[in-house]
């Protein structure tokens, strides 16, 4: 736990637009399906309640965008923190033993979780677990030059489909991009004994590479760029990086569920746009006020996902029991009301803790 940050004001010690930018895709993550599918039908809530929804396998929705961004934020945070250190001549082995701590307890938060949801120990897929892998795979590229990064980014993606591309599976053989039916299913269920769509381990190796370019948007940001270059920084590279990403679909196929390497290229480039959005607005245009909403959660990201990861069901049934003398008069929109009042106890819980510059870290 950490405690004793500035002001969101205070933009010595905070990059502001990054607290911001956090606490959005954390907002984003915790939203779920906001509970929209019993009023779907409504033309423009259907649109929303799509993009809250992951794409059955190829293509991309907004709830495709998040994870990603998340490890392309922790890579960020992880850029600057190297800076830092290395500014105070912290020894590589204690920076090794705080990343290894901190993967540790990620995965055993998420074990937990996992164990909870399942209702026994197991080994399946969660977001903690994917983060502690990540965290600690981009670690250990982290004190490379740049220009190194860069190309264990390239050589990582390329190491994802050469596999893929040269290793046959039953049934469908080499470079398969088929729901079930490819290495990625393969391994996790191999290793793992899960039935998920969703691949865990395998897609390790374009995760880091996410979380490492992450880190070299980190390195840039901690040498204090002008606005402008570090603007355009982020529109070249998030250019770049959606155009690549296009460009490799039709022989790559965009799999959320895979991870594939069009896929991390993809939103790469997205949540670099994203990111220049963000930092256009509070850090160049001065608009800060508007960013506290996100920023309450962005301070202590974590937390909240570990805590409505823990609550959540039970936050949902009590929020109803709340809201059903009025079912009548709600209808479909009482799981919508449910869910904004879910949500409202978990920002109120953040902003308690932000007031009294409470902060939790790993």
């Amino acid at each position: 736990m950490s405690m004793g940050y500035g002001s969101i004001i205070d933009r010595s010690d905070r990059v502001v637009s990054l607290d911001a930018f956090r606490g959005f895709i954390m907002f984003s993550m915790l939203l779920h399906t906001f509970g929209l599918k019993d009023v779907a039908d409504v033309p423009v809530v259907g649109f929303i309640f799509a993009q809250l929804n992951h794409v059955p396998w190829v293509g991309f929705h907004f709830e495709d965008l998040i994870l990603p961004t998340f490890l392309f934020i922790i890579g960020i945070s992880m850029g600057i923190s190297e800076t830092r250190r290395n500014e105070r001549g912290e020894s590589p082995n204690v920076r090794t033993r705080h990343a290894f701590k901190r993967a540790a307890i990620l995965f055993v938060i998420g074990f937990i979780g996992t164990w909870i949801a399942a209702g026994k120990p197991s080994l399946g897929p969660g977001v903690p677990q994917v983060l502690a892998f990540c965290y600690f795979g981009g670690y250990l590229f982290v004190r490379m030059s740049v220009k190194m990064q860069f190309i264990v980014c390239a050589a990582l993606l390329f190491a994802y489909w050469f596999f893929i591309f040269v290793i046959p599976i039953p049934e469908a053989g080499r470079n398969s991009y088929e729901v079930f039916k490819n290495l990625v299913y393969f391994i996790d269920n191999r290793l793992t004994g899960s039935t998920s769509r969703w691949g865990y381990l395998y897609p390790t190796i374009t995760s880091v590479a996410v979380v490492v370019y992450g880190s070299i948007i980190g390195k840039i940001l901690a040498g204090w760029p002008s606005p402008a270059r570090f603007m355009k920084t982020l529109a070249v590279y998030g250019l770049i990086g959606v155009a690549c990403g296009l460009l490799l679909h039709p022989f790559i196929p965009v799999i959320k569920r895979m991870f594939t390497p069009s896929y991390a290229l993809f939103t790469c480039g997205l949540a670099s746009l994203l990111l220049l959005l963000f930092y256009w607005i509070i850090e160049v245009k001065g608009k800060v006020k508007w960013s506290f909403f996100f920023v309450v959660i962005g301070m202590n990201s974590i937390f909240v996902y570990i805590l409505d990861m823990l609550f959540n069901g039970w936050l949902v049934k009590t929020t109803n029991v709340l809201l059903n003398p009025w079912a009548d008069y709600l209808g479909g929109w009482i799981s919508p009301g449910a869910e904004l009042m879910r949500m409202t106890v978990l920002w109120l819980i953040c902003l308690w803790l932000y007031r009294r510059r409470i902060f939790f870290k790993l």
